[in-house]
């Protein structure tokens, strides 16, 4: 009976390794350039497409990327339809609903919070959120989504491509952006702009879907494993050349 057991478990490891699993990941539409988008050839890249690769290689998985907007990908992760969703801090998806279906590995990145100004024209010791108030008066460009105190004048603009442009051209006083998507524009589209210190950082996980709960641990083993081993680092290098601002 034991080597009948013992069998039949080596038999699903097998069958296990020779036909992967597929997981899907949902990425919001529209992209979010450095983290993930839809090249002009239809390849996906970023730092997360890359990540999530190298995940799916160690653990021996398959990865299928679904872009859909927003609220159409909470849905699908509600129903089944998602497995991970990259990036994510639990605070995001504070409902009863969302964390009874929702585990979260270890922080895999960190999401640093900044702001760019035209080239010097900088606001300096920006280091917290109670800092801000150094911009009262200033005309600020902010994504919708992003918190700031209510007594700066802010301008909701339509993506972070377009405050980047406007800060360069000198149209608005500043804007607030994530730090990595600072550096890649800049470096990409070849923009004068200033870049602060982080003011506010929060760490991020993968969400997985619960009805995948066995993969939390592998998945935390890889996490640990590719920030120590500087593979992580190197795929965000990848992408962001100069992160000396």
């Amino acid at each position: 009976m034991k080597k009948f057991i013992l069998l039949a478990i080596i038999l699903v490891i097998q069958f296990t390794y020779l036909f992967p699993i597929t997981l899907k990941v949902g990425l919001h539409t529209p992209d979010r350039r450095p983290f993930f988008w839809v090249d002009g050839q239809g390849k996906d890249k970023g730092i997360y497409i890359d990540f999530l690769k190298r995940l799916g290689e160690d653990l021996n998985i398959d990865i299928e990327f679904v872009y859909l907007p927003q609220a159409r990908l909470i849905v699908y992760f509600s129903e089944g339809k998602i497995d991970i969703e990259p990036g994510i801090a639990p605070s995001w998806r504070p409902s009863k609903a969302a964390q009874d279906i929702s585990l979260y590995t270890e922080s895999f990145i960190s999401l640093d919070d900044v702001l760019i100004f035209p080239h010097e024209k900088s606001i300096q010791n920006i280091f917290s959120m109670d800092d801000l108030v150094k911009l009262k008066g200033l005309k600020v460009g902010q994504v919708r989504g992003f918190y700031v105190p209510d007594y700066l004048e802010v301008d909701f603009i339509e993506n972070e491509l377009s405050i980047a442009f406007m800060v360069a051209n000198k149209r608005i006083d500043a804007g607030f952006m994530n730090e990595l998507v600072a550096l890649y524009y800049k470096e990409e589209k070849i923009l004068s702009y200033d870049i602060s210190r982080p003011f506010a950082s929060t760490e991020v996980s993968i969400r997985l879907h619960k009805n995948q709960k066995k993969w939390l641990n592998p998945m935390n083993q890889f996490i640990l494993r590719i920030k120590k081993d500087g593979a992580l680092q190197k795929i965000i290098s990848k992408y962001i050349k100069n992160n000396n601002h």
